[in-house]
């Protein structure tokens, strides 16, 4: 077992926060190889917000430590073994990724950052193709998130940092114990927001030992390679957020979310058609889905993510959602899926989840569960998609996750920049981004 206390007090000299190009949720690469297959070459850019302005990131983590672990992420390559791993993936049946696929993963090397200090804050980007820009977003969080307390520990005293890791490991452990005895199925989804790689690491090897059947996997391909789990991921919220603002009209923007279930079910066919409907407020996704593709899909795909809203009143929605499109209630207990993946405690979900009517409910849970201190805890951060098609700017609001994430500004109209390839310097033309009033997403 890792001595965790040891590490903090003694560290080796490469312990980098990100060792692997595995070392990502597992969604990047199935949404990678949708975006690689449908729109390559596509430019966007993403950076990181701290949600939490009051933490002091970069009062907290020196510069060129941060520097010097994201300069170590460019310098990795996937090995023949990695390739080997995802060349094998057949979960569902069949391989997941081509051999055209995987021979770009093979020169995949992430591409520049840009690194600034503004105040407290840094300001961290990338800019570039969105099949290679795609891999930074949780490694950036990673990155961040483990190097923030490593230097908060350093103000700790040995026996501080002994006792802290004694309390986190028996706190874990009892939550599991918890988890195992209420039946709760879950998967581990905390990569992003991790402590650190080896106590991601060592919380799974608990966690698989504590829940057996129960812990359905993880979204860190890295370590479900190495601990023989299921990686779990379908898709993010990025799709539809870049296929809306590369749209060319209105009628293409308001279709542009449904889009993303067309290419993605021809790409996977059943195994992944779990959609995530909440990307512009999924009260407007379901309403306005056009009627044969509603049925088509209420029918055929697996289930939902639900990813923000009350878990239990979002997964009463998609049942009756799924009734109202003829879907009978014994089909809906043993086929369809309902992944709970935002707003969730441990404590609570017996209580908030055991009334739901019959799913195959699965949880997400990042199983960190190690705070250095209350006052002390790591920032709520976002790498968020920020532009798209190289971007010279964005006014009167901002590319955002959804209605539903309280960050859409309705009734404003984003002017953007945009081109499908490099265009000559008179050749950029202005496009008027829709209105969120278009979908029906109001707050």
């Amino acid at each position: 077992m890792t001595d965790f206390a040891e590490r903090v007090i003694n560290p080796k000299t490469d312990d980098f926060s990100v060792r692997s190009l595995m070392d990502v949720d597992f969604y990047k690469f199935t949404m990678g190889q949708f975006i690689f297959k449908n729109y390559a070459g596509v430019r966007v850019k993403f950076k990181l917000i701290n949600r939490d302005p009051d933490i002091p990131l970069a009062e907290v983590i020196p510069e060129e430590e941060l520097r010097k672990h994201l300069d170590h992420v460019r310098s990795l390559t996937l090995r023949r073994t990695d390739l080997s791993f995802l060349r094998g993936m057949d979960v569902y049946g069949k391989n997941m990724f081509d051999e055209e696929y995987l021979a770009a993963l093979s020169t995949l090397q992430l591409p520049q950052f840009d690194l600034k200090m503004t105040g407290d804050q840094f300001e961290l980007s990338v800019e570039a193709a969105w099949e290679e820009a795609t891999f930074w977003e949780t490694i950036m969080l990673a990155v961040i998130s483990e190097l923030y307390y490593r230097n908060l520990m350093k103000r700790m005293t040995p026996y501080e940092t002994r006792i802290l890791y004694g309390r986190a490991t028996d706190k874990l452990y009892g939550k599991l114990k918890s988890l195992k005895a209420n039946g709760t199925s879950f998967s581990d989804f905390g990569q992003r927001r991790r402590h650190s790689f080896l106590w991601q690491q060592f919380a799974l090897e608990m966690a698989t030992e504590v829940m057996g059947d129960l812990l359905g996997g993880t979204s860190n391909t890295w370590m479900a390679f190495n601990q023989d789990l299921m990686p779990i991921g379908t898709n993010g919220h990025e799709l539809p957020m870049v296929i809306t603002a590369i749209a060319e009209d209105d009628d293409a923007k308001r279709s542009a979310q449904y889009e993303v279930l067309g290419h993605w079910e021809e790409l996977y066919g059943e195994g992944l058609l779990v959609m995530l409907p909440d990307t512009y407020g999924s009260e407007q996704f379901f309403h306005n889905m056009p009627d044969d593709l509603a049925t088509h899909v209420a029918h055929k795909w697996r289930g939902q993510r639900q990813d923000s809203g009350d878990p239990g009143d979002e997964c009463r929605k998609f049942i009756n959602w799924l009734k109202s499109k003829n879907v009978n209630s014994d089909v809906i207990t043993r086929k369809k899926i309902n992944i709970f993946s935002d707003g969730l405690d441990v404590d609570q979900m017996p209580r908030d989840l055991g009334d739901l009517p019959p799913t195959r409910d699965v949880a997400v849970l990042g199983l960190d569960d190690l705070a250095v201190a209350p006052e002390c805890e790591a920032g709520d951060l976002l790498e968020r998609l920020a532009c798209v098609d190289s971007l010279d700017q964005i006014t009167e609001g901002e590319l955002a996750l959804a209605q539903d994430h309280g960050v859409v500004q309705t009734g404003r109209e984003w002017k953007l920049w945009t081109h499908r390839r490099e265009p000559a310097a008179d050749e950029h033309r202005e496009l008027g981004v829709a209105r969120l009033d278009l979908l029906g997403a109001h707050p």
